[in-house]
Formats: C-alpha cells, sequence, structure tokens
C-alpha cells in the first residue's frame, strides 16, 4: 500500500521538483560534518610537536616462552657440540620457574634474562664440554593477540621479538573505520597481574607510551564506535531486509516510468 502511494506522488510530482530534492541531499551529504568525522580516522595528528625517541628495548624472556637455541664450537670440531643441538629444532620451553633444561648441562635460569645474557649464561655452562662454545638463542613464537574491530583479528605471529603497537596493528589489517581510534586497549601480563593500559593512536605522543613496544602474549584490544554498537544493537532481521529490498526495487521503477513518460 505505501509503496502504491509513493508512486502515484512520483508520478504526479514535477521533473523539475525531484532533481532540486535530490540536489538538496547530495548537497547535505558534502557538508562539513562529514569532513570533521573523517579527521578522526587520522593517527598522528595531535602532540606532532613533541621530540619523540622510540627506543626499542631487548625484552626479557618469560615464562612459557619457547626458545631456539644454537650451540657450536668456534673450532673445526663441531661433535662437541652435536649433543646439545639435539633438541634444537624442537625448541627449549621455559618453565613456570623460568628454568630451562639443557641435555649434560642440566638446568639454566632464563626468566628475567635477555637473550644476550642467557647465551653468555649457557656458554659458561658449556666451557667443560665444548671448546670455544658459541651460542645463539631467539624467541622461537613472538605472538600478540589483536581483537575488536580490526578487519583482521587473531593470533599474530612474529619472526622477531621487537614488535611495536603498530606492528600488530599492521598484521590485522588495520582499524576497520568504526573503530575507535582514541582509546586501543593493551592488556598485559605483569608477574601473573593482568594490566590494561590506553593509548591514543591519533597522538604522536604513543611513541612514548611504555607499551608502544609489545611484549609476548600482549593483547591489543580495539572498541567500536557508537554508531557501529547502535547498527549491531538495531540490526533489522531478514525479513525487514527483504522487504526494504522490494522497496527499493519499487522507487527505481517508478522513478524510471515517471522519466520515461516525460
Amino acid at each position: 500500500m505505501l509503496i502504491k502511494i509513493f508512486t502515484k506522488m512520483l508520478l504526479n510530482a514535477n521533473v523539475s521538483k525531484i532533481i532540486g530534492y535530490f540536489s538538496v541531499i547530495i548537497l547535505l551529504a558534502s557538508c562539513d560534518p562529514a569532513k570533521k568525522i573523517n579527521r578522526d580516522y587520522l593517527y598522528f595528528q595531535n602532540d606532532r610537536h613533541i621530540v619523540v625517541k622510540a627506543k626499542l628495548e631487548e625484552l626479557t624472556i618469560k615464562p612459557r616462552d619457547m626458545l631456539a637455541i644454537q650451540i657450536y664450537s668456534n673450532t673445526l670440531k663441531q661433535e662437541d657440540a652435536a649433543i646439545f643441538n639435539i633438541v634444537a629444532g624442537q625448541g627449549y620451553l621455559v618453565d613456570q620457574n623460568g628454568r630451562i633444561e639443557i641435555p649434560v648441562v642440566g638446568q639454566i635460569v632464563a626468566g628475567g634474562l635477555t637473550r644476550e645474557e642467557l647465551q653468555r649464561a649457557i656458554r659458561l655452562k658449556l666451557n667443560p664440554y665444548v671448546k670455544d662454545p658459541s651460542v645463539v638463542v631467539r624467541l622461537q613464537q613472538f605472538t600478540i593477540n589483536v581483537l575488536g574491530d580490526v578487519n583482521s583479528p587473531g593470533t599474530k605471529i612474529f619472526p622477531k621479538d621487537q614488535v611495536t603497537i603498530l606492528d600488530a596493528i599492521s598484521a590485522a589489517g588495520d582499524l576497520a573505520p568504526t573503530g575507535v581510534r582514541e582509546n586501543v586497549t593493551v592488556i598485559r601480563d605483569n608477574n601473573g597481574v593482568k594490566q590494561l593500559y590506553e593509548i591514543d593512536l591519533r597522538s604522536a605522543a604513543l611513541f612514548e607510551s611504555h607499551v608502544y613496544q609489545l611484549q609476548q602474549n600482549d593483547i591489543v584490544y580495539v572498541n567500536a564506535n557508537k554508531t557501529k554498537l547502535k547498527a549491531l544493537k538495531d540490526k533489522p532481521n531478514v525479513l525487514n531486509i527483504i522487504q526494504t529490498g522490494f522497496s527499493f526495487i519499487g522507487v527505481a521503477t517508478s522513478l524510471f516510468l515517471l522519466f520515461s513518460r516525460n
């Protein structure tokens, strides 16, 4: 019934008036409010006067980290080091007490040490068994969970251990247009205590934040803005979508008939 009434109104309307209505709609759509909203999408737009030194630090090893450790001899006699590389392909899991188990050598404390510090500690333990030992330690998996209003949420694995929040966001395909830039949340486990930090991606001051550089197993969460939340709340059902589609088809047909008659 409503479609018939609207169709009849269109048939009786003046073409110039219809064109005028459409012109007003286009004009309103191009006004300043849209431009103002778009500025919220810009990164680093505020506090650019701040002189920032984004220094990435060497991370410390934590429980549940998986380490890749390779041991060599700086001599031609590599057979002395071979036994220590038996489990190298599987990696060394840091236990809850921050220790790893190396064949023959036994347990070594790894938790709380940097990779370089652990390399030195292992070399000292190897001196009785390997002549002039050389040790390479790296994190086998550096994982960050990126959740919320991003284009590709999920667990992101990095081949390096110096990862920033921008690396994580990039790996997640950037924020969705409806993602909130001004209070992205980083959730970090500090000795069993979950702590939440908020950073503003619109401000250049984020480079000074102590969560700019992420730690292993951090969680980055991006909130959705009010527009998306309201849309999800008021999301129409399938029947309403079908009815709306037929309504648009009816309007399009009416406009076609109107212009073709004139």
